[in-house]
């Protein structure tokens, strides 16, 4: 099983939100797509390259679990909340940039190429004439030199994408976006140990629903202990024996996932 990193989140959470018998949990993963690139399979041959994506497919991996936590219904605010925040872009591997082109710039003898091997060669020649173009500008070895410095970065930046775009022919591209997805849990406020899937998680489609056996179960774990403590009412007689009653005093709360904890805390009932 495949996982990122796991992160022991505390868990903010009152005595009478456990007796609602609700809580809210926030699971953040990642998502990977990895495209194999056309010419992969001359990336070794053609530039010395030996990280090319040799298979398509998209990967998940877990990252971190929170608890939501909600505003009281009577609470008094002095502003209106603010709006939520954008989600992130999807972020691209360091090997790329995110203004790549989709399809890359060929030159008319890698785009009449009869055969893979012949275009791969093109593409191959293409990306060492733009690498000898950007040594030739940067040494000031060209005859119309940029009029400035904006001109000359943006002339870069150009040779850039376009070297980029050809690169990913032969290596692939792999972009990675955040996900996040809630979970609502319905809990017996007076049971007391718990233990339920509350989702399924697989690495092959994310989050999935909980009788979808291709992922793993996310499993929640609560352990309420009671101590014997003098009850609320007492017998007004004086000589009467005093009443005592089992009360939850102490909370254990924890998500694990292929036996590993996401997430843990302690609560103190009050």
């Amino acid at each position: 099983m495949k996982i990122k990193r796991f992160w022991a989140v505390g868990l903010l959470i009152a005595a009478t939100l456990m007796a609602q018998g609700q809580i809210r949990f926030n699971v953040y993963y990642e998502q990977v797509i990895n495209e194999r690139g056309e010419l992969a399979d001359f990336a070794l041959e053609c530039l010395g390259q030996d990280n090319a994506i040799l298979q398509s497919d998209t990967v998940y991996t877990l990252e971190k679990i929170k608890q939501v936590t909600e505003r009281p219904a009577n609470a008094k605010t002095k502003a209106e909340p603010s709006p939520a925040p954008m989600p992130p872009a999807p972020k691209h591997d360091p090997n790329h940039i995110s203004s790549v082109p989709k399809y890359a710039p060929l030159s008319e003898e890698a785009a009449l190429a009869v055969s893979p091997a012949k275009k791969a060669a093109a593409v191959a020649k293409q990306i060492f004439s733009i690498r000898e173009t950007r040594n030739y500008l940067l040494r000031g070895e060209v005859e119309h030199f940029p009029a400035d410095g904006k001109s000359m970065e943006l002339m870069l930046n150009e040779l850039k994408k376009q070297e980029r775009a050809l690169m990913e022919l032969f290596l692939g591209r792999k972009t990675v976006n955040k996900k996040k997805e809630t979970i609502t849990v319905d809990v017996d406020a007076e049971e007391l140990k718990i233990e339920k899937a509350i989702a399924r998680f697989s690495e092959a489609d994310g989050i999935v629903p909980i009788n979808d056996t291709t992922g793993e179960p996310l499993m929640l774990h609560i352990q309420r202990y009671t101590q014997r403590v003098p009850a609320d009412e007492q017998p007004k007689k004086k000589k009467a024996e005093p009443i005592y009653e089992n009360r939850i005093v102490r909370s254990s709360m924890k998500i694990t996932y292929d036996d590993n904890v996401l997430f843990e805390r302690v609560i103190k009932e009050k």
